[in-house]
């Protein structure tokens, strides 16, 4: 995505800054010192939450944004999405199926707005393929800390009296989770199924690789770009909403 976004910004005479942040607070003061310095002449900004302090700040300065994600923000915004409920809903569908009942979810804090919609589209594929919601299946890995947080949930998980045999997760968490199935001894694919959402390199690396869902990342970078540059031509941001 961070290519797509790069590669377009430069055709438009534009270069691209990547600020990262350790925390909220210390987002937000970036974020003023960027607009009231005059540093940028927009922003893209990526892990949504549901009141989000970041969208309200720039909608109060008038700065030309778009976001990666959506909101509860009911001021008018343009932003792009990729569609969770959907991919978590089909990966459900999918394994029901193939004949699995206890399907388990790993996914990231529920104050951030994509794991809220993954977590709908999970809750709806059981519901779709007559299974019951058992919260005991459903853990939480923690932003910063992917790996260690999904590997804790992962063994939790298979250690319950009766474990899952299949679980759908971000990518992001994968490492975490397939450190834990080798330390049980579990074999992915004969022991128990993985559907990972995001197409990252260790799907592909894995022995075996992974199964996945593939977001359009380049093509979503490129239209972050031509979303920007409206914006900073003064188009309305109520017609920039796209999932």
């Amino acid at each position: 995505m961070l290519a797509g976004i790069s590669v377009s910004l430069s055709k438009v005479g534009y270069d691209l800054n990547i600020s990262v942040a350790p925390n909220s607070e210390h987002e937000i003061d970036s974020l003023r010192r960027m607009v009231q310095g005059k540093r940028v002449d927009g922003i893209i900004l990526t892990l949504t939450k549901a009141v989000d302090e970041r969208i309200s700040y720039l909608l109060d300065q008038n700065f030309p944004f778009v976001l990666y994600g959506r909101t509860e923000e009911p001021r008018p915004h343009a932003f792009l999405d990729i569609d969770g409920e959907l991919a978590f809903r089909e990966a459900c569908t999918f394994l029901i199926e193939l004949g699995h009942k206890r399907i388990a979810l790993i996914n990231g804090e529920p104050e951030y707005m994509f794991p809220a919609f993954c977590s709908e589209g999970y809750r709806n594929g059981l519901k779709s393929g007559n299974l019951p919601f058992d919260p005991e299946l459903v853990r939480e890995w923690r932003h910063g800390d992917a790996q260690l947080s999904s590997f804790q949930q992962t063994v939790e998980l298979m250690q319950l009296s009766e474990p899952p045999t299949a679980i759908v997760f971000q990518t992001e968490a994968a490492a975490g989770i397939l450190q834990a199935l080798l330390q049980l001894q579990l074999q992915v694919g004969k022991d128990i199924a993985l559907i990972g959402y995001d197409d990252l390199e260790i799907a592909k690396t894995n022995i075996p690789p992974l199964t996945t869902m593939r977001p359009p990342a380049r093509n979503a970078g490129e239209q972050f770009v031509g979303m920007l540059m409206q914006i900073i031509d003064g188009r309305a941001a109520e017609d920039l909403q796209e999932v």
